[in-house]
């Protein structure tokens, strides 16, 4: 079968397995599908299941230690304390410091390690060949050549419970959940019980509904990203403890799919420098009822937060926000600020599951990221021989060795380690094709 057949084949399987529209399978079939990245399983000649495997970069970085996440330590090998000065607190666990309290241009990026993650899309089987192993075969053949490709994880976001269920017995691991809100930044004394008796609201604005709207501050919008929305994106995204980060030729897919859904990049600028961005589009209900879906909300202080959000609505006439996927920070800390407004959050389930590809590669990453780490397992994988053995982390280094007939240490399969090394971080999963 040459490429071209493979490639028209794979689009009519699509057909059958995916509602998507076909603007949507003309983007993705021109800009995301090669013949180098897809795996296909055929039956009589015909393929009957494929995925493609796209390549993204994903950090690993490290959360605040407290005594959950921390092991004990003696009294003489606790650090002095120094004293904060008032106002100055350290973040708890599962919160950025670099979130929300400093201005623009001190955020620093969090020290990370970056990763090579495969990211399986499109995953998919013939109606009439379902239940019979092909994807589960497929998907072993893919996670065995990402290894040879020199990966070091792989990611996806299930379609439904019975595909997480498959993946789990595959060796992937639940490691960060899809939160929603729905926010109403105009409308202060709105209160979630009155949006469920009344669902979307919608206002004619006028200059006396909004309030602090001249501080300098200007909104921009556009459909695609400029070089310095780029920047400022993933330099956001790299505050986080673990995030995918999204590299020009990625975000031009992104944008393309964006202009599909009726979509505005909106940029919050304070003196031409941008200080929030977000990502919205606008998605018409079957009863006529219009709304606007944030897909990524990006700022350096809460403060424009909450600016950029009145802004949005207002440009769109609306006082409702349904946010799609919230970054971590927003999850560890739901509670509004004082004088915000009420804000509904809504736990969706599982977002992302990951599988290790290459565990040896990936702990060295994680030791030098822990130097005061000491920490001895011993892994199996039913899938990939070459992760298994006894890991021995010291001193911000990992040494691998064949696994010892006992079993005097820790005992962890792939699944687990994944758990223990991502679940923490809680990886930020947004703009994916397949979400």
């Amino acid at each position: 079968m040459t490429p071209e057949q493979r490639k028209a084949e794979v689009r009519q399987l699509w057909d059958k397995c995916f509602p998507d529209s076909e603007a949507f399978k003309d983007l993705y079939f021109s800009m995301r599908y090669t013949d180098e990245n897809t795996l296909t399983q055929e039956r009589d000649g015909h393929i009957v299941s494929a995925l493609q495997i796209l390549t993204y970069p994903l950090t690993l970085g490290t959360i605040p230690c407290n005594e959950v996440n921390c092991p004990e330590k003696s009294e003489e090998e606790q650090p002095a304390e120094e004293e904060q000065p008032a106002g100055d607190e350290q973040p708890a666990a599962g919160e950025h410091s670099a979130r929300g309290e400093q201005p623009a241009e001190d955020v620093q990026p969090m020290k990370t390690e970056q990763l090579t993650m495969g990211y399986i899309s499109g995953a998919c089987t013939h109606p009439e060949y379902q239940r019979q192993g092909l994807m589960s075969q497929l998907i072993g053949q893919a996670i065995r050549k990402m290894h040879r490709d020199g990966m070091d994880v792989c990611t996806l976001i299930p379609s439904s419970l019975e595909a997480l269920e498959l993946y789990q017995r595959l060796g992937y691991e639940v490691v960060s959940y899809r939160f929603k809100k729905i926010s109403h930044p105009t409308k202060r004394d709105l209160t979630i019980e009155d949006f469920q008796k009344v669902g979307p609201a919608y206002i004619d604005s006028s200059e006396d509904d909004w309030d602090n709207l001249n501080k300098g501050l200007t909104l921009e919008t556009a459909d695609h990203f400029s070089t310095e929305a780029i920047q400022f994106l993933n330099q956001c995204l790299a505050t986080y403890p673990s995030s995918v980060l999204h590299p020009a030729e990625d975000l031009k897919v992104v944008q393309a799919d964006l202009r599909l859904a009726q979509g505005t990049v909106y940029l919050l600028k304070l003196q031409e420098k941008i200080v929030a961005l977000a990502v919205v589009s606008i998605h018409r209900c079957d009863d006529g009822i219009r709304m606007l879906v944030v897909h990524e909300f990006q700022t350096l202080a809460r403060e424009y937060e909450r600016e950029l959000a009145i802004r949005i609505c207002r440009a769109n006439r609306t006082i409702t926000l349904y946010h799609h996927s919230l970054p971590p920070y927003q999850q560890a800390d739901p509670k509004p600020l004082e004088g915000e407004d009420p804000i509904s959050y809504i736990n969706c389930g599982p977002l992302a599951m990951l599988r290790i590809v290459n565990a040896p590669r990936l702990m060295a990453r994680y030791a030098k990221l822990h130097p005061q780490l000491q920490w001895t397992f011993d892994l199996s994988d039913d899938c990939i021989a070459e992760n298994q053995g006894r890991y021995i982390i010291d001193k911000g280094q990992c040494q691998v060795m064949s696994r010892p007939a006992s079993n005097e240490v820790e005992q962890l399969t792939a699944p687990q380690l994944a758990h223990k090394v991502f679940y923490p971080l809680q990886p930020h999963f947004t703009l994916m094709l397949d979400e």
